[in-house]
């Protein structure tokens, strides 16, 4: 139990220094989000989704210091301000949610809700993995 709370703390100060107080660590989501997209729609065509599933895992340099890309998204999805995303950042998340059918899609306006689409577009892919993507007799693969 103690070392489960000095875990949460340590993450939630990392978190801070991750983005600084300020969310001023945005550009670096962005390229965190860009970097995800490109590498899904690279393997998505061949069918090789599993094997782009370490995305997030991979690490990101933030004055010199590395942390990990999904720690940098959970922090933003974790913002307090009401911070709006791009527009066009945030129709390639809804475009692959759509394309993953992924329903309800929610309204991705701020950053914290394009980190949260990220993560759960993360999850089911790697739920899809673990269970095996049911292909119904069209050959379309349903990720929920």
């Amino acid at each position: 139990m103690w070392e489960t709370s000095v875990m949460s703390v340590e993450i939630a100060t990392r978190t801070e220094v991750c983005l600084g107080s300020n969310s001023g660590r945005l550009p670096v989501f962005n390229q965190i989000a860009q970097g995800f997209l490109k590498t899904l729609a690279s393997h998505g065509a061949s069918s090789e989704v599993p094997a782009c599933l370490g995305y997030l895992d991979g690490n990101v340099k933030i004055d010199g210091a590395a942390y990990s890309r999904r720690l940098v998204v959970l922090a933003v999805e974790d913002l307090k301000q009401q911070i709006e995303a791009p527009l066009p950042l945030a129709g390639e998340v809804y475009e692959l949610m759509r394309l993953l059918e992924l329903d309800p899609i929610p309204e991705l306006r701020l950053y914290r809700d394009l980190a949260t689409a990220i993560l759960r577009i993360d999850a089911v892919l790697h739920l899809a993995r673990i269970r095996g993507a049911m292909e119904p007799a069209g050959g379309k693969r349903v990720y929920h």
